[in-house]
């Protein structure tokens, strides 16, 4: 928990300063559009993205110094209330996706891949993920627990069908979702965090 509070601290502390920095950079350079649900014409910034792919994989690169600093408090200065610590290890695959995810969407701003792209490609980038994940059972409704070993046609088992068809099947409709909901100001976020919440 201390170590989740202080990643989450330094990345808000992280935003607040740079996103006035990148806001100024982008409305001098002319990178913005007309904000068509404001009264009159209003011109907002547009690639914000670029902050938050910045901060996320700033993250990445910092939270493994918290930790090791947090190790050496414990064992130089013998503090008790470290002691407690729970060392969460980072799911590199994860933020891989995340951050391809946030490359392509910025790319698809530029170029406009189209829409047999954006389903196409998002199922590509889960692949480290489907690698990466093997759950020993899952949790069924109506069926409970059940072992991921167990088959289902010939060498087509549970955990299989989770790994190659729900995983990726998932992460490309939730993705797509948040996107197309996301058509007023700040929708976007309210819309992430409940999946954030009800995923985690």
């Amino acid at each position: 928990m201390y170590l989740l509070i202080l990643v989450t601290l330094f990345s808000f502390a992280l935003t607040f300063a740079l996103m006035p920095w990148l806001i100024k950079g982008l409305q001098e350079r002319r990178i913005f559009v007309r904000d068509y649900y404001k009264l009159g014409k209003t011109y907002i910034p547009r690639e914000g993205g670029l902050a938050l792919l910045f901060i996320c994989g700033s993250m990445i690169t910092i939270f493994p110094l918290f930790v090791y600093l947090t190790r050496v408090m414990i064992n130089v200065f013998d503090i008790e209330w470290l002691k407690e610590t729970y060392f969460i290890e980072f799911n590199y695959y994860i933020i891989l996706v995340i951050m391809t995810y946030g490359l392509f969407g910025m790319m698809d701003d530029y170029i406009n891949v189209g829409r047999v792209l954006k389903v196409i490609l998002p199922i590509f980038f889960t692949i480290p993920l489907v690698l990466a994940i093997r759950p020993s059972y899952l949790t069924l409704p109506l069926f409970g627990k059940v072992n991921t070993d167990t088959a289902l046609i010939g060498i087509i088992t549970v955990g299989v069908v989770f790994r190659f068809a729900v995983i990726p099947l998932y992460i490309v409709v939730s993705s797509n979702l948040i996107n197309m909901h996301s058509g007023f100001n700040g929708l976007a976020t309210g819309t992430s965090s409940r999946n954030c919440v009800a995923g985690g």
